[in-house]
Formats: C-alpha cells, sequence, structure tokens
C-alpha cells in the first residue's frame, strides 16, 4: 500500500486532525459573530446587491419596529422615508456594486409605524472567498435625541444673543432715544413784547 493511501495518513490538504481543528475554529468564530451581531445595540442588516434584506438583528427591530420575519426578503427601500431623493438608495447600491467606499453619514429613515428616525449610517461591503462583493453591511446608530439637544442647544444660543441684542446699550455716536426730535411738537409760541418796545 503506498504511504499516502494508508488509514489516518495526512492527504493533500493536510492532517486531518488539522483540519477538523481549523474547521472548528471556523465554527466558532462565525458562531461568536453572530451573537456579537444579535446582541448589538446598533440596527446590522445585511443585504443583497439588489437592496433585499438577508439578514435583521435585534438591534434592527428595536429601531425600525420590524421583526425580522417581517424584513428579511423585502427591499431595504422600506425604510426610506418618501421625501428622501429617489436616486439615494441606487446610488449607494451602485457604489456597492464597483467597489467604492461609502464614508458615514447621517440621515433619516422611517420607523414601521410611519414616524422618521435619524440615524447615523456605516456601510461595508461583503465579499466571498474569492474577493468578489455579494452583498453588504450597514449598521445604523440612532441619532434622534442627540439631534434633539443639538436643535434645542442652538435654539437656546439664539435666544440669548437676540435678548443681549435688544439690551445693550447703543454704540458710541449713535442717537439714543431722547435725541431724536419730535417734528410733530408744537413750536413754542414768540416772546410777548411790552409797550416799551423791550422784552418782559
Amino acid at each position: 500500500m503506498h504511504p499516502q493511501e494508508q488509514p489516518g495518513a495526512p492527504g493533500p490538504g493536510g492532517h486531518p486532525r488539522a483540519a477538523r481543528r481549523r474547521h472548528r475554529q471556523t465554527e466558532l468564530r462565525a458562531r461568536y459573530l453572530a451573537s456579537l451581531v444579535e446582541s448589538s445595540d446598533d440596527a446590522i442588516i445585511g443585504k443583497t446587491l439588489d437592496g433585499t434584506i438577508i439578514s435583521w438583528n435585534a438591534g434592527a427591530q428595536r429601531l425600525y419596529g420590524y421583526s425580522a420575519g417581517e424584513a428579511i426578503g423585502r427591499s431595504i427601500a422600506m425604510l426610506f422615508p418618501p421625501h428622501r431623493p429617489p436616486e439615494e438608495l441606487p446610488a449607494i447600491l451602485e457604489k456597492l456594486r464597483c467597489g467604492v467606499p461609502v464614508p458615514p453619514y447621517e440621515t433619516v429613515r422611517r420607523h414601521k409605524n410611519g414616524a422618521t428616525v435619524e440615524v447615523a449610517v456605516t456601510i461595508s461591503p461583503v465579499k466571498d472567498h474569492a474577493g468578489h462583493i455579494i452583498g453588504a453591511s450597514s449598521i445604523a446608530r440612532d441619532i434622534t435625541h442627540l439631534k434633539r439637544e443639538e436643535r434645542e442647544r442652538l435654539g437656546l444660543i439664539q435666544e440669548l444673543t437676540d435678548a443681549l441684542r435688544q439690551t445693550s446699550p447703543p454704540e458710541a455716536g449713535a442717537p439714543g432715544p431722547s435725541a431724536t426730535p419730535d417734528l410733530e411738537a408744537p413750536l413754542p409760541a414768540p416772546a410777548q413784547r411790552s409797550p416799551t418796545g423791550t422784552d418782559d
């Protein structure tokens, strides 16, 4: 019998035990990553290059209101509010197909109940073993409360600015309120003269 044909002999792919160990490590790593995705507070969504949703974690359900069963198989376009530019989604998908990086950005998405949600989005391509791009993974974080606080802070700053402008003294050389002549005030009466021709 040829040495390579003996039971237990290493095959072309290496020793069987080593192959089994690598397979087990790959499975453990996949389970670990799946656990991280599922337990994340962020919405993590996997989709194909045509925008079809293929994975949906618990964070996505909390953020958008749809369960995994309701979302998987549908287009990611269901999360885009009607007022968003219609070319937004096709432009993103085209960049992914061409391997062009999509920078993180802030936008709005639509909840199941119709409300808008302000989110910060990061999109990454998903590649197969040969390096071909086969889909995308997006991570969305709810920033609604942060944007609300920012608007309230800017509004407060504007109110304070207006109040200071109204209470500040006039600049040097500028006429004050009392310096403006009253054009409608009656003119003073002329001085009365005595019969002798001299002023009283």
